[in-house]
């Protein structure tokens, strides 16, 4: 009897942190990329804190021994949790002004602002929503039609697997309509600037690229799995990309050029209005 409470609260105390705790540092962690009314911002903050977000809801995906892609049960419902506590802080501390904004143009005065405010994180990140219900579809898919991996070395299926997600989150994050531009994982290398060599090559979708693989290859150094299968790939190619990055600079544009003087060669950038995002104008 005592056992059986023992491992109650053992498998209470468990979900306690990796669906509470877990999620709510990933928000903080991911929210310290970007400049807010927090006292300091890292650019390789948001990594961590998807680590540890998707730490929650990709715990349960494998790859067996017999190289079948399958899953073991997963409780949705607590993965739902997860991501709930990380939107809220996200919108918390990123989103803080839309209560003012609301009730100064849209004249809606409290407590309805900040009601409406309260509730946008349930649209502040959408394509993380969309990413999520496909990968629920795709791992019941796989399971339903007992796909088995052509591959018989184990650390490439992993490696495969986590490039295929990888590309998914960024299609999503490409394409998916947003109401206000959210802080997406490869704006936080701004930062670095002009240390962005690669920018020019695909832009901001290949910076979250490589960034969402190497989380998906921290997560499976974090799992316990018997067959020890890890991608070990993601993080040299992301060391390979940073090095790239600082060892071809931005070239910088030169000040007082006249408008009739030819221009030099720099950098072409684009300069959106910072608020609705441009699907919605």
């Amino acid at each position: 009897m005592e056992d059986l409470t023992r491992c109650g609260l053992s498998r209470w105390n468990t979900w306690n942190i990796t669906r509470w705790l877990f999620p709510l540092l990933a928000g903080i962690f991911y929210i310290l990329g970007f400049p807010s009314f927090l006292p300091f911002n890292f650019f390789l903050f948001p990594i961590i804190g998807l680590v540890l977000l998707f730490r929650c809801i990709l715990v349960d995906i494998n790859v067996d021994a017999n190289s079948e892609i399958t899953g073991t049960h997963r409780d949705l419902k607590a993965e739902l949790i997860s991501l709930i506590i990380f939107f809220v802080v996200i919108n918390f501390v990123g989103y803080g002004w839309l209560s003012q904004t609301l009730q100064e143009f849209g004249e809606i005065s409290p407590p309805i602002n900040y009601l409406l405010a309260t509730f946008y994180f349930l649209i502040v990140m959408p394509h993380y929503w969309v990413f999520w219900l496909l990968l629920i579809l795709g791992e019941r898919f796989l399971k339903k039609i007992k796909i088995k991996n052509k591959y018989k070395n184990k650390s490439n299926n992993v490696v495969i697997m986590n490039i295929i997600l990888a590309l998914l989150f960024v299609l999503c994050e490409y394409y998916i309509p947003v109401l206000f531009p959210p802080p997406y994982l490869g704006h936080a290398f701004m930062q670095i600037t002009p240390y962005l060599g690669m920018a020019p090559v695909a832009g901001v979708p290949l910076f979250s690229f490589v960034s969402f693989w190497l989380v998906l290859s921290l997560v499976g150094f974090s799992r316990k799995q018997k067959q020890k299968q890890k991608d070990f790939l993601a993080p040299v190619v992301f060391l390979l990309f940073l090095c790239c990055n600082f060892l071809y600079p931005l070239p910088r544009l030169q000040e007082g050029i006249s408008p009739k003087s030819t221009p030099q060669q720099g950098t072409r950038i684009r300069i959106v209005q910072a608020n609705v995002g441009s699907v919605f104008k």
